[in-house]
């Protein structure tokens, strides 16, 4: 049995978002594979005093716990400080935005035994540490998982004139939608988001609001989490442009601590074990590029959306993602990560995803889908475009209906409020590769189920009604529209929807790996 989640209490213990304190908030935990196959656990958590330097992990078998931990980490913390970029701030409401400092702390334990429970405490090892009365646990995944269920999310991204205003709609949105998907699947085994949490990836009161209307759950959920357009760009209402002002996306990996697996640790040289990435392109997939192995699948979390940006890759202070080489980067290592490991299921989950439904196609999609082809994915989880739509099973970009030789692409309903009816379904584009497609829902929340005969999908979400004759959203009236009082409906054509019961054919026997880059002076 996993432990009990409180679904409507935040312990006493974590401070209200926003607030300096020196007690540790936005903590979050994941699993992490150890080459002898062992599990490790990885947390991160936040404090706004900035005199708290110290990160501390304890952590102890919670049968026969008598109140003393076992085990005790040290780990490392970093203060993220982006304060003077006000002055670079070129938009007329770049007063509705903090920069709040804050210390990030990151702590991993040791090799754990499997499908057994932990009680643990993050903190500065003394009085500034999570709840001591209601110790938060998590249990391990057993040695063998024969099936297994996640909760996906997407594109929860809210904002707000102050952080309780941010946090109302988290609660409201995001949080019902993780609420209800907790109550109806209990068994849920760890969180996956693939990005846009926030709506602006510099604004601290934003992540504050984020983790706090999460953080009931990621006690003791494992949670990982891609990054989008959002986490990166900057917004001309605020910044003056487009133009990313944190291209490395500091802040919103000082919130999460990732496998130290990507293309900055692997993927070239003699098999694949050298980096494959150095620069400004390592600084930038560093902590978001990554892969986690559960049961019989192996999760490939990539960085991949169109950014708008003239910064040169080679540059300091980053480069534009739509460079062939970033992509070619975290493709090749994607390839050196899969040539290795022989999991059953093999899933993406990365923000903007090839097949969309009311933008067009992103650039490079088509290397992008071909390296998937090549690599023999399964299922791709993507957001972006804050409504459903489920692909027909495709291979080189053509619909096949033979099991086992395609890929099921995935846009996930929004979990937010930006329902964007706005933007509609793009026909030109979408009707060719489309077998499901559901707009106008908010809340959105899909649960993945695993096993050894398939993959399968649950969507829910609230959809949104046009008041008063209402046939479309213009930018600036979404109140012309209101939530469905019925509730949840499904967004595909039944509660579960089985996406394959034959797992591809991976043809990477031929592919090199890539020598290693030459390091830049």
């Amino acid at each position: 049995m996993k432990p009990s989640i409180k679904l409507n209490k935040i312990p006493s213990i974590t401070p209200p978002p926003g607030s300096v304190s020196a007690i540790p908030t936005s903590v979050t935990f994941l699993f992490d594979t150890a080459d002898n196959g062992a599990v490790k656990a990885r947390f991160n958590w936040v404090t706004s005093d900035m005199t708290i330097l110290h990160s501390v992990l304890k952590y102890a078998k919670k049968d026969g716990f008598n109140g003393i931990f076992t085990e005790t980490i040290i780990g490392e913390s970093f203060p993220i400080d982006q304060r003077d970029l006000y002055e670079t701030f070129m938009g007329n409401d770049k007063n509705e935005v903090q920069l709040t400092p804050i210390i990030s702390h990151k702590a991993e334990s040791l090799e754990l035994e499997p499908d057994t429970e932990y009680v643990y405490s993050v903190g500065d090892g003394g009085v500034h540490v999570t709840d001591t009365t209601n110790l938060p646990s998590f249990r391990t995944p057993a040695a063998n998982i024969d099936e297994f269920s996640f909760l996906w999310i997407t594109d929860s991204q809210e904002s707000g004139i102050d952080v309780e205003t941010a946090y109302r709609k988290y609660e409201h949105f995001m949080g019902r939608a993780v609420k209800t998907a907790m109550k109806n699947h209990p068994n849920i085994d760890f969180i996956i988001s693939t990005g846009d949490n926030v709506d602006f990836g510099f604004d601290t009161k934003l992540w504050d609001a984020y983790y706090y209307a999460l953080q009931p759950y990621l006690y003791n959920t494992p949670y990982y989490s891609a990054t989008g357009n959002h986490e990166y760009e900057g917004n001309p209402r605020i910044t003056g442009s487009w133009e990313s002002i944190d291209p490395y996306m500091v802040t919103a990996k000082g919130r999460i601590n990732v496998p130290k697996n990507g293309p900055a640790y692997k993927g070239a040289g003699t098999n694949g074990l050298e980096p494959i990435a150095n620069g400004a392109i390592k600084q930038r997939l560093d902590g978001n590029t990554y892969y986690f192995e559960y049961g019989d699948a192996i999760f490939i979390v990539l960085d991949y959306s169109d950014n708008i940006s003239n910064i040169d890759e080679t540059g300091d202070k980053g480069f534009s993602f739509s460079s062939d080489k970033v992509i070619k980067t975290q493709l090749d290592w994607m390839k050196s990560v899969l040539k290795e490991k022989d999991k059953k299921w093999r899933i993406v989950a990365m923000h903007h995803g090839p097949y969309l439904g009311r933008l067009a196609q992103p650039e490079y999609w088509k290397t992008v889908t071909d390296a998937f082809d090549e690599s023999g994915i399964d299922v791709v989880l993507s957001g972006h475009d804050h409504l459903y739509l489920r692909s027909k099973l495709m291979n080189n970009n053509q619909v096949t209906t033979v099991p086992g030789t395609g890929t099921t692409y995935i846009t996930g309903g929004t979990a937010g409020s930006g329902f964007d009816a706005l933007y509609g379904h793009n026909n030109d584009i979408a009707e060719t590769y489309t077998e499901k497609y559901t707009d106008w829902v908010v809340s959105s929340y899909h649960v993945m189920d695993v096993n050894g005969s398939g993959i399968s999908i649950t969507s829910k979400g609230i959809k949104m009604l046009p008041i008063d004759g209402v046939t479309e959203q213009q930018e600036d009236n979404a109140s012309a529209f209101k939530e469905d009082e019925n509730g949840y409906r499904d967004l595909d054509v039944s509660s579960k929807v089985v996406l394959t019961n034959t797992p591809r054919t991976k043809n990477l026997s031929s592919w090199k790996y890539p020598n290693p880059p030459v390091e830049q002076p």
